[in-house]
This record gives structure tokens, C-alpha cells and sequence, in this order.
């Protein structure tokens, strides 16, 4: 079930066309701040990704980093996405109107993150990898997605955190860049949140 509050929040972000920062901040401080922990949530934000005309880039990262927790971490056993999981994370990233950059991005953090990933979402990346994406709003191929720079960063970014150990799950909450370095103990979802901090 989803917080009325939450599903009120949104409506009024597709409704405006719009997502600020001091919305992203709100999602992360007040309405998740234990990160998605349903469904029917991640559902309501990729709905709010695929509505939003002008999202602010901290958004993007944020749900990148939200969906990953959730997904790779959030169920158990931890590490591994299920072929009943994948499926559902396909439907979910495509949508009604076709998946978005961060959609592609998901599913591509999540593929490198996890330790095993069920053949329907790889088949399903692969198969756009063979297809442009309808041209619009937050669309485009997933060869463009492979030198997105967000993507190559937190991806090197996590490497140099987890020092060979895959994280526990944790609660997603933004530290300040300067702490960034000092922290090797932080996951890479949360990596992927802090980096969306500096573009601010």
C-alpha cells in the first residue's frame, strides 16, 4: 500500500511537469526516507520518472539509487534478482510510454550490482541495445546510455568503495560530498545518491 502522502506528492509533480531539488530532498527526507520498500512504490515513481517533463538531474540519481537498494537488496536472499523479479522490473521500467534514460539506467546498475540477475532482464537489455527507443522527453538508445558519464562514474565510484564486499541494505539518506572519501563502508546505491549532490 502505498502513503496517501506519497501518492499526493506526485500527482502534483506530473500535474506541474516538474520535479525541483527541494522536491528530490523532500522524497528523501520526509516521504522515503527508508528508501522504496514496496512495489507499488517503485511502480508510483518510475510513473513519476516517465510523467515529468523537467525532473531535476538529482532526481534521476536518486531513483537509480533507490530502485537499486530495493531491488538487489531488499528482498532476500540479497544479491540475487529472481525470474518473477526481473520480469516485473521490465514491465515496470517500460511502462506506458517506453523506458527513459533513468529507466536504462536501472536496469543497468542493477545488473552490474547484483550477483545473479534472471535471463528476462539481460534478454531485455539486450534486445534494446538492437533498437532505438522512441524519440521524446528523457529518451534515447541504450548505446547512449553505455558513455553516460553518471553511469561510468558511480560504476568506478563503486569499485573504489566496497573494497571487494558487497554491501548490507541501508537506509538511503544523502551525506555531504566532502564526506564521500571517508566513507568506504557505504554502498553503492548510496554512492549513486551522493554523486547527484555534487551537480547541485
Amino acid at each position: 500500500m502505498i502513503n496517501p502522502s506519497l501518492d499526493l506528492f506526485a500527482a502534483t509533480l506530473i500535474e506541474a511537469g516538474r520535479i525541483r531539488s527541494g522536491d528530490v530532498k523532500r522524497l528523501q527526507r520526509d516521504l522515503l526516507p527508508d528508501g522504496v520498500s514496496s512495489r507499488a512504490e517503485a511502480e508510483l515513481l518510475l510513473r513519476l520518472d516517465q510523467s515529468v517533463r523537467r525532473p531535476d538531474p538529482a532526481f534521476s540519481a536518486w531513483l537509480v539509487a533507490a530502485m537499486v537498494d530495493f531491488v538487489v537488496w531488499g528482498a532476500r536472499p540479497t544479491g540475487y534478482v529472481d525470474r518473477e523479479t526481473a520480469e516485473w522490473l521490465a514491465r515496470a521500467l517500460v511502462g506506458h510510454r517506453g523506458p527513459t534514460r533513468t529507466a536504462l539506467l536501472i536496469a543497468g546498475e542493477i545488473v552490474r550490482e547484483a550477483q545473479d540477475v534472471d535471463e528476462a532482464l539481460l534478454s531485455w537489455k539486450r534486445d534494446l541495445s538492437r533498437a532505438e527507443l522512441r524519440p521524446g522527453p528523457g529518451r534515447a538508445s541504450l548505446g547512449h546510455m553505455r558513455n553516460d558519464a553518471r553511469s561510468t562514474r558511480a560504476s568506478s565510484l563503486w569499485r573504489k568503495l566496497r573494497g571487494g564486499q558487497r554491501p548490507s541494505r541501508r537506509r538511503l539518506r544523502v551525506q555531504e560530498p566532502s564526506t564521500l572519501a571517508s566513507s568506504p563502508g557505504l554502498s553503492r546505491s548510496r554512492a549513486l545518491a551522493q554523486s547527484s549532490a555534487r551537480a547541485r
